[in-house]
Order: C-alpha cells, then structure tokens, then sequence
C-alpha cells in the first residue's frame, strides 16, 4: 500500500469517526480516486499546478464544481495536518462564485398560503363540509381532507 492509498484510508477512517455520511464518505473516496486518476503524480506529491491542471479541466455545472474542489481541500487540509505529502496543495484553487440559492418555504408561511385559505367553507354553508389542507413533506404536496 502506497502513502497516498494509506493516507486516503486514514481520511476516510476520521470521517467515519466524525460521524459524516456514508454517501459523503463514498463521494468523497470516489473524487479522490478520480483526482489520483487525473494527475500525473501521486496524491500526496501533488502540487498546486497539479491541481489547478484538474481544477481547470473540470466541465461541470459551477455548483458541483465548488463540491468537488470542497472534498479535494478537505482531504488535502488533513494531510498537511498529519504532516503528509508536501503540505496543503489545494488552497489557491479557484471556485466559481455562487448566487443565493433559493429560499425555502417555511411551515409558518405554508401555514397561512395553504392551510388558512382552505378553513372556509366552500359553499358558505356553516354546517358543510369544510375542506382542511395540511402541508406534508413529500411529492404529493398538500394532503387534504373533509370536515
């Protein structure tokens, strides 16, 4: 087993102890393996050129350009820390810059588009049915029912 094979193990190892995800663990031993694929020397003996050659030949959306190069700094920032390789490689990678993502709805505002609107009852009548709309977390929507 090579340093950089062993040094990849250890880095998985510590986010498994970390307590991360087993698809962010598997991402992120799949994007190492496919760096080490990509340059032309060992892991641990990349350099920053190496890297900016890999940064630069990526042609993915800006987003998962910004999740790649996430996973390639944090595996590179654990090996300098453990005094492996020839120190950080990763910083000076560039990133795209990203917009705001879009906000997400709140259940408070759920709440009163969906449920409140639906409290009424559709024909005026107080003793009809009335129609009570409750948001779920799932792709069907809203589930309503009558009361």
């Amino acid at each position: 087993m090579n340093a950089s094979h062993a040094a990849v193990t250890a880095h998985l190892e510590w986010m498994t102890l970390r307590g991360m995800s087993p698809n962010t663990i598997t991402f992120r031993r799949r994007l190492l393996a496919n760096l080490a694929g990509h340059l032309p020397v060992e892991l641990l003996a990349a350099t920053p050129g190496h890297l900016a050659v890999w940064r630069a030949g990526l042609t993915v959306a800006p987003q998962t350009v910004t999740h790649y190069v996430s996973h390639a700094k944090s595996f590179y920032r654990g090996a300098a820390r453990e005094r492996l390789g020839n120190g950080n490689p990763a910083p000076p990678l560039p990133v795209p810059l990203l917009g705001a993502l879009a906000p997400r709805t709140s259940l408070a505002a759920l709440h009163k588009h969906v449920v409140e609107p639906n409290l009424a009852r559709p024909s005026g009548d107080p003793a009809a049915p009335r129609r009570v709309c409750t948001p779920r977390q799932s792709p069907g929507g809203a589930n309503c029912t009558l009361e």
